[in-house]
């Protein structure tokens, strides 16, 4: 959405020196905005109206507001008592009910080819429930006010009646025609007037009886109408496309300004700008159009600035945010595993979604099938709108999921229904909604993919019968009218689901940010082993400083889930305004385009753990694809290690923007550094990396202080052909496998499980070992490094560790031992500094799962040296050594 950013320097000068600018002509009720040419105030309402010959008790040309809510025992009067500038104020006082008074049209003239701007000044006794706001409408020559062109300022009120002066503003967008005048309203208004939430059975409004309301130094400015725009679909530029802006600029002064078009990355560095001076004049309109060449900004989000100053004064400004998007693939096809959802997208701006799905990648298009504002033969004739976008989407090769979320009003009327929602018309005699429905799926259920019924606020869960005697109602009836009818229904991954109760139903599944990424896995999991399928919705999470790396995360653990879709709600801020549609994109588009291209036509097919802390995830093209997608990224990326990893011959690094960039490989391995933000490495040898990630061992623990362990070497091969070759192993330092080689046969998609024994130290410490594999394979050029961990554990104790250095220069270690056995726990526990006496404490029958703490002090023990901490039976056996620095 463009952003508009108004009265900064004048509103601030007005605030701070009013007196002096209301004398300079602002009272005259005649004033036209054209003839105070080095003014921007066209009107000020100081309410100093004796000397104007006004004896009467409210301002001049005002008009009480009369209507259901505001009785005509509350009032509105002149006060000398309470003002902030001169001598006077416009007092509104409640007696029950709401008062405001309006200015009569005609008074306050305006042109079409400006914006306004309204600023006063309010202050209120102490007022629990009602507020004090200040509305502006424009008015025609009927003197009517304009549909749709209200304007409110915030509501405010003091708490304790103690508050000085408040400002309220209000920016009046204009009109290309048909402004003759403002309308001005302030009032004092209780909740039932504010609007807000719905009340409940039996509940009322509340309201204050009594207080008052002061208003005064009222001042409306004239600013240059100002438009910033792009040709671009919701400001989503492809790669191909020349970034280019249209500028526009009216004003109905003479006076010249000076404009300034600035264009900042991300980081707010500035990548553009071109400055302007502009001679307006009351009849012409100046237009420009700024343009940087296609591929110059490459892809990214940015913000494009649009300034107006008049001298030193800035007057106005437009922000517009917009994304540049990466280059896409030659011969890319929609992904049908992925889609956006514009059930909130206004229907006049539809022309712009096939173009944002085809940006975007995805092959799934979510829309509501009908809308509040279609009519009784809205409801039984074709609808072009959506008729042209059905054709449009096909042509794109995606498809269309139809939602009935809505009730149209008309219908809603008719039915006299308490409310919108599409459950409440699936609970009304079917006779008085079949023919609208039939009509719907008979024309168009060859085109649409699914149908939906409800919205995420009508969100079904078990249990409930009124949801399942919809759905099962709706299930009947759409029987006789799909070949193979599949309704899906809203439902929140928290709630559980139970398949008996809505057979055979599709789930639109919102994941909301409550679910933690690392548990979406197991959250789908818990639905598909309930047989039901699921179109996965991922919300992003709010409030999170690491956004982009966090989306990604959860969309990409969505789609390793295997729902048959995953999508998203269209990241772009739609809505309309009095100058045309807005749209404010985000940077989330770029990386949801990102995953769909890499992502998309590949399926799920091995996870990794290369280092501990450190997830990976393959995508491979197809059952047997040798081409895939290896996405990793750290939980503890301040302390990730290099990896090396066989990756094939050419893979490539890609960022969440779509930045591509080719990845150095020596010998078909390659080293990188995990980050906590997903990093995609595209054009994988898929096989090589699942045979790395097969490499394991059977027990992947072992116990401290025993010394040895049997256990197996696991290998897969992902080829289609036999393997032969040989399979050194080397253990982690100090330690001894036996047998070091392996010999290796393996038939094609075949696995194998050959037995070897560990020997390890009794006071290993405890922790991640690696033991890494060298295998050379017949046919191969060069041997694959693999490596898999084996930690070194125990079952009957667990122990923390912790060093601190004392302000005298001891050191004091901390050792917290808990029983995880389920007998009483005796046990010698110690601690051993370099160049320092060995310490220890003793652990008599410590229950199974309590805990206990001991300490050691050190003095003058060497910095930089680790300590030992550990523990022995009493028979001497090691159970647990562990290494600890201090911190």
């Amino acid at each position: 959405m463009v952003r508009a950013v108004l009265i900064n320097c004048l509103g601030l000068m007005f605030a701070l020196s009013l007196p002096a600018m209301a004398a300079r002509g602002g009272t005259d009720t005649t004033l036209s905005p054209t003839s105070a040419p080095n003014s921007r105030i066209i009107k000020t309402f100081d309410f100093e109206e004796t000397a104007l010959g006004n004896f009467d008790t409210i301002p001049m040309f005002w008009n009480k507001v009369i209507g259901r809510g505001y009785p005509l025992y509350a009032a509105g009067k002149f006060d000398k008592t309470v003002y902030r500038s001169k001598t006077t104020s416009f007092k509104l006082e409640l007696d029950g009910g709401s008062v405001a008074y309006q200015l009569a049209p005609d008074k306050l003239p305006a042109g079409a080819g400006a914006d306004y701007y309204i600023l006063g000044f309010v202050k209120t006794t102490a007022l629990p429930h009602a507020r004090a706001q200040i509305s502006a409408w424009f008015a025609g020559t009927d003197g009517q006010p304009l549909p749709g062109t209200q304007a409110s300022s915030e509501t405010w009120a003091s708490t304790d009646g103690k508050d000085d002066w408040h400002v309220l503003q209000i920016f009046l967008p204009g009109l290309k025609t048909g402004v003759h005048s403002i309308i001005v309203q302030v009032g004092l208004l209780q909740p039932q007037q504010l609007g807000g939430r719905e009340l409940g059975d039996f509940e009322l409004y509340a309201q204050d009886i009594h207080g008052a309301a002061w208003f005064d130094d009222i001042a409306v400015f004239q600013l240059p109408r100002m438009a910033l725009s792009t040709p671009a679909p919701a400001n989503i530029f492809s790669a191909a496309m020349p970034v280019q802006f249209a500028l526009s600029l009216s004003d109905l002064s003479n006076v010249e300004l000076a404009a300034a078009l600035t264009v900042t990355d991300a980081a707010g560095a500035t990548v553009a700008s071109r400055n302007y001076t502009v001679a307006p004049h009351p009849d012409a309109v100046w237009t420009q159009t700024f343009q940087l060449p296609a591929h110059q900004l490459p892809q990214g989000a940015y913000t494009a600035d649009f300034a107006v100053q008049q001298g030193t004064a800035l007057l106005a400004r437009r922000r517009l945010p917009f994304l540049v998007c990466a280059p896409a693939p030659a011969g890319r096809k929609p992904a049908p595993e992925f889609g956006l959802v514009a059930d909130r997208w206004p229907v006049e701006a539809w022309g712009q979604l096939p173009g944002l799905l085809r940006e975007s990648g995805a092959g799934l298009l979510k829309v509501p099938a009908w809308r509040p504002e279609m009519t009784d033969n809205d409801l039984l004739r074709p609808d072009p709108p959506f008729d042209t976008l059905l054709t449009r989407v096909e042509q794109t090769g995606g498809t269309v999921l139809a939602n009935f979320a809505q009730m149209p009003a008309a219908l809603a009327a008719r039915l006299h229904a308490k409310d919108d929602s599409i459950v409440t018309l699936l609970e009304q005699d079917v006779t008085q909604w079949r023919p609208y429905i039939s009509f719907l799926l008979a024309r168009y259920a060859s085109r649409v993919g699914f149908w939906e019924i409800g919205r995420p606020s009508d969100t079904f869960w078990a249990h409930n019968p009124r949801h399942s005697r919809v759905y099962a109602t709706a299930q009947s009836e759409l029987t006789g009218l799909l070949a193979q009818p599949q309704i899906a229904i809203p439902w929140n991954a928290l709630y559980d689901f139970d398949p008996r109760e809505f057979p055979h139903a599709l789930l639109d599944l919102r994941i909301p940010p409550a679910i933690k990424a690392a548990d979406i896995p197991a959250c789908l999991k818990n639905f598909s082993a309930r047989q039901v399928d699921v179109l996965a919705v991922v919300e992003p999470s709010v409030g999170r400083t690491a956004d982009r790396a966090d989306f990604a995360r959860r969309v990409i653990l969505t789609r390793w889930a295997k729902p048959r879709a995953v999508f998203i709600d269209l990241p772009i801020a739609a809505q309309a305004t009095l100058t045309g549609e807005a749209f404010e994109p985000a940077e989330t588009f770029l990386v949801f385009r990102t995953l769909v291209e890499r992502l998309g036509g590949k399926i799920p097919r091995y996870e990794l753990a290369p280092e501990p802390g450190v997830h990976g995830y393959l995508f491979a093209a197809g059952d047997k694809g040798a081409e895939g997608t290896l996405v990793l990224w750290s939980d503890d990326p301040d302390h990730a290690s290099p990896l090396s990893l066989p990756l094939g011959g050419a893979p490539e690094q890609v960022d969440l923007l779509g930045h591509a960039t080719p990845l150095p490989t020596e010998h078909g391995t390659a080293t990188l550094v995990p980050t906590g933000t997903p990093l995609l490495i595209d054009h994988v040898d898929a096989r090589l990396v699942q045979l790395r990630a097969a490499f394991a061992l059977g027990t992947p623990t072992v116990p401290a202080g025993t010394g040895i362990q049997q256990t197996t070497v696991h290998l897969e091969n992902p080829y289609g052909e036999s393997l032969v070759g040989k399979l050194h192993l080397a253990p982690p330092p100090g330690w001894t496998i036996d047998p070091p080689v392996l010999a290796v046969q393996l038939e094609a998609g075949g696995k194998v499980a050959v037995p070897v024994t560990l020997r390890y130290p009794y006071t290993e410490f405890a922790g991640a070992k690696v033991v890494r594999g060298t295998l050379q394979l017949a046919g191969f050029e060069l041997p694959i490094a693999l490596a898999t961990r084996v930690v070194v554990t125990s079952t009957l104790v667990a122990m923390d560790c912790s060093a601190h250095r004392q302000a005298n220069g001891d050191l004091v270690l901390q050792q917290t031992v808990t029983n995880t056995s389920n007998a009483p726990l005796n046990v010698q526990a110690y601690a051993m500094v370099p160049g320092a006496a060995r310490q220890q404490h003793f652990i008599i029958s410590l229950p199974p799962g309590q805990a206990t703490i001991k300490h050691y002090t050190f003095p003058g023990a060497p910095r930089g040296q680790p300590a030992v901490l550990g523990l022995r039976q009493t028979d001497g056996k090691v159970l647990l050594t562990k290494s600890v620095v201090e911190e």
